[in-house]
């Protein structure tokens, strides 16, 4: 054989080497990635998140005024009320505390893509007549924002919370309540709630 031959002879060896190397990768990743789809189907929460669908929308259903903090705590925690009560009430009057009554806002919050991220939702109630910044025009509070950061846990999901204000009879009429969804980079979205007037949701409402 020729030097010329055994040239040949080479090159076609280690392309063939290369080529079985390129189709064992391709099997390979071919495999993973239909591995990894039959994962991500069976557990959501391993999916990687995708920073092009980061998205939240709030709705505002209605208000219900004449709601005592038990009641409340009872809807927003149901099957461990007392417990979570007993983080947010002063143990000196706890019993006392329970019968204050409040103003209870129900956000449905939609959001996609914050994983393992905090979302804050905060509430200011706001003269319908003037749009007024509610320092100026209302001594009615968000009661315990620390119930009102949560946690999501998965890519995409839905959720209604209850914020309690303080009660609504305290604030002019007629007054509507704007309720905030903001991280740490800024607000993510808002919505009005229907107007109140004597402590009932008239009105439509709003979302953005």
């Amino acid at each position: 054989m020729s030097p010329d031959d055994e040239k040949d002879d080479g090159k076609k060896s280690r392309g063939g080497l290369r080529g079985f190397l390129r189709s064992g990768l391709t099997a390979t990743l071919t495999f993973i990635t239909a591995a990894l789809g039959v994962v991500f189907l069976l557990v959501p929460s391993w999916r990687p998140l995708s920073r092009d669908n980061i998205a939240a929308s709030l709705e505002i259903p209605t208000v219900d005024s004449g709601v005592t903090i038990l009641r409340w705590a009872q809807r927003q925690y149901p099957g461990h009320a007392l417990e979570e009560l007993h983080k947010l009430l002063p143990p000196d009057d706890f019993e006392g505390a329970l019968r204050t009554i409040g103003s209870v806002v129900y956000v449905r919050l939609h959001t996609d893509g914050f994983q393992h991220r905090s979302i804050n939702l905060r509430a200011r109630v706001y003269d319908a007549a003037t749009n007024v910044s509610p320092q100026r025009n209302s001594t009615v509070k968000q009661a315990y924002r620390s119930t009102s950061q949560l946690s999501v846990d998965a890519p995409s999901r839905s959720s209604v919370q209850l914020l309690l204000l303080d009660d609504l009879a305290n604030a002019p009429k007629p007054v509507f309540v704007r309720v905030e969804a903001f991280d740490d980079h800024g607000i993510l979205a808002y919505a009005d709630s229907p107007t109140v007037t004597d402590g009932i949701s008239a009105s439509p409402a709003s979302t953005r």
